[in-house]
């Protein structure tokens, strides 16, 4: 759910313009990494316009790419999107039209419980190709968008401390980056020093040595 600027070329000014249209649209996506994903969505809008092609009824959808920071299992993560899409516009005065599109987006996800979010995004879109339709020229448009989000299978768990073991069953939330862990998300010292596997530079410190910061022997 949202709203829309379209470009003024399909708008026009005046009381007959639709400034900013409320636009309804669904998206599908899917993790490729801790950091990238895959999507595909949709938008639906109804524009009032004072030109004389009319009032226009506008549907787009595209495919692309997203990059999350810190990473999909954060409980609030920023996000940067590119898609290429194609819009179908509907003219009551005029022949409809289609145009693909070049789409970037720039968001914030906020998690409202294990596996939902809501989706905060601006983005614009700006059309590709030749223009020999009743505009003939390049469309802008933005949209600002607000949305929840399911996720299924484990996308929806968070791992706050990174060490690859869930919240829900990590023993020991605040590993520090980097320690090797096992199942239950607990440090390893496999060498007794006092350093933790995966932080320690010396890791086969004979036992009962004194070690520094970096597990080798003083």
């Amino acid at each position: 759910l949202g709203i829309q600027l379209p470009d003024d070329e399909l708008t026009g000014a005046g009381k007959d313009a639709s400034e900013f249209p409320p636009t309804l649209g669904a998206r599908l996506g899917v993790s490729t990494s801790d950091n990238w994903g895959l999507f595909v969505d949709g938008l639906f809008s109804s524009i009032g316009s004072s030109r004389p092609n009319g009032d226009a009824t506008m549907m787009h959808g595209r495919i692309g790419a997203e990059l999350l920071y810190p990473n999909h299992q954060a409980d609030d993560a920023l996000y940067f999107d590119l898609g290429l899409g194609m819009m179908s516009v509907e003219l009551d005065n005029a022949d409809s039209f289609s145009r693909p599109y070049l789409s970037f987006g720039l968001g914030k996800r906020l998690a409202l419980g294990e596996k939902t979010r809501l989706r905060l995004e601006a983005r614009t879109d700006r059309t590709l190709g030749d223009t020999d339709d009743a505009f003939g020229k390049v469309m802008h448009q933005y949209e600002v968008l607000a949305g929840l989000s399911w996720a299924f299978g484990e996308e929806g768990k968070v791992d706050t401390d990174g060490d690859g073991v869930y919240d829900d069953t990590d023993q020991c939330p605040d590993t520090p980056r980097g320690a090797k862990v096992d199942e239950v998300g607990c440090p390893k010292d496999s060498d007794g020093d006092g350093v933790w596997d995966g932080i320690d530079k010396c890791p086969n410190t004979p036992q009962g040595a004194t070690v520094d910061a970096r597990g080798c022997p003083k």
